[in-house]
């Protein structure tokens, strides 16, 4: 990225030409940025390929060898090889391209339901493996271990949070992510009113802002290099969530609710995909020992923020999930779920 300072001025000629504090809170120009960005060459590809590919792979053998028995992993071992998978995704994010699979239809629709995807270099060629989708072969690797952990070792918590990260890296991170977009967007805001030139009004901020602007707006195209179209590969993964979102412990409940309630918002109607198992759930709501499986479900309808799937404007969600609400109301006794409860027909009311 280009240089932050006031000017683009080359602060090594002599003061006789360029004298530093005559520039002092003077305005930067949209059309004299002279912004320098700079784009990957080829031997830098194939550099971050090599590391990847170094990095990577082991651990893919070593999840396997954990799989099969043939060589048992402890825990903290566990969990670090999780965590090299998951900062390898997130450090080549930016040049993983998203998978191509089967896409699921979600909904009838007179237009064609995808997301806008948006050009963030000047290459959009990114790295693979042998030939292979990065992104894939990190799914293909992690959900057998999911299953597995499920199956032998539920109470790994700290790797059951770790999976959640990389499905989440995997799905949803293009080179920027969205959290920190969202708070330095914001700071920008309070840092603009501070500093704007009141005397000159609008559109005469200095180059240090403008130059942060755009730094801003790309990343913001980065975030909507996301995958378009939701596919079969989306469902399976929206479905590993729902199992982690029932889980008998809340910090893998709390982590896989928000991951699963980012992808309902990134995906338009991606919630029918796992509304079913939701209404079949509640549907157990006898089941003393499956408390944990109730309640994670109940989170899942309610969501996050003003996204809930009971304030859905649809007649097929209304109909199956409104009564499966009521009847597992009328046969619930427990404070804790009658809570839940509570909040759920407030999102209802306030919205």
């Amino acid at each position: 990225m280009a240089f932050w300072g006031c000017t683009t001025a080359d602060w090594d000629s002599p003061l006789s030409d360029v004298l530093p504090i005559r520039d002092w809170g003077i305005s930067g120009s949209l059309r004299e940025l002279r912004v320098q960005w700079h784009i990957p060459t080829d031997e830098e590809k194939a550099f971050a390929k090599q590391i990847l590919t170094e990095f990577l792979l082991p651990e893919f053998e070593r999840i396997k060898q954990h799989i099969e028995g043939t060589m048992l992993l402890t825990r903290d071992e566990l969990l670090q090889c999780l965590n090299i998978v998951y900062h390898c995704v997130i450090g080549a994010g930016a040049v993983l391209p998203a998978w191509s699979a089967d896409v699921v239809n979600l909904a009838e629709s007179s237009v064609e339901l995808k997301r806008y995807s948006h050009i963030a270099s000047t290459d959009e060629q990114g790295i693979s493996i042998d030939g292979q989708n990065v992104r894939l072969l990190v799914i293909e690797s992690i959900r057998p271990l999911l299953d597995h952990m499920l199956a032998a070792s539920e109470d790994d918590t700290k790797s059951l949070v770790a999976i959640v990260r990389v499905i989440n890296s995997v799905m949803y991170f293009y080179g920027t992510i969205k959290e920190e977009f969202d708070s330095r967007w914001k700071s920008r805001h309070i840092v603009k009113q501070f500093m704007e030139h009141k005397l000159l009004g609008k559109k005469q901020h200095i180059r240090a802002l403008l130059i942060d602007r755009t730094q801003l707006q790309h990343e913001l195209r980065s975030i909507n290099r996301a995958a378009k179209y939701f596919t079969t590969v989306h469902q399976q993964l929206f479905g590993d969530l729902l199992r982690l979102s029932i889980s008998r412990f809340m910090e893998v409940r709390k982590s896989a609710q928000a991951s699963l309630a980012h992808g309902f918002h990134v995906f338009a109607y991606s919630y029918r995909c796992v509304l079913d198992d939701v209404i079949s759930i509640l549907q157990r709501h006898n089941d003393t020992d499956a408390i944990h499986q109730f309640k994670g479900a109940l989170y899942v309808v309610l969501g996050e923020s003003k996204r809930s799937l009971v304030t859905k404007r649809n007649w097929d969600v209304v109909t199956r999930l409104w009564p499966a609400l009521v009847q597992a109301q009328l046969n619930c006794e427990k404070p804790s779920v009658l809570r839940l409860f509570d909040d759920v027909i407030n999102k209802l009311h306030s919205d």
